[in-house]
């Protein structure tokens, strides 16, 4: 993903997980009541069910790797 400088996400959140990884610039997560800011070659792995969003805390582009599960996945796990 790549984040303008300014952008801000709307708090969502939904079934699975997600994990985030910064490959430049920084990004400010919020879950939940906390923020955490997160800079070039930091992580982060969390629940998607509770309340979160992100913003670009970078006066510049911002580039994440960012990958999560779909509830898809439960199923095709659970007919194994």
């Amino acid at each position: 993903v790549h984040v303008p400088p300014g952008y801000a996400s709307e708090a969502v959140e939904h079934e699975g997980e997600e994990i985030a990884f910064v490959l430049e610039g920084s990004l400010l997560v919020g879950i939940g009541g906390e923020s955490i800011r997160l800079d070039a070659g930091d992580s982060l792995h969390y629940p998607a069910g509770r309340a979160h969003r992100w913003s670009n805390a970078h006066d510049g582009w911002t580039r994440v790797l960012w990958t999560g599960t779909a509830p898809i996945f439960d199923r095709l796990r659970d007919d194994l």
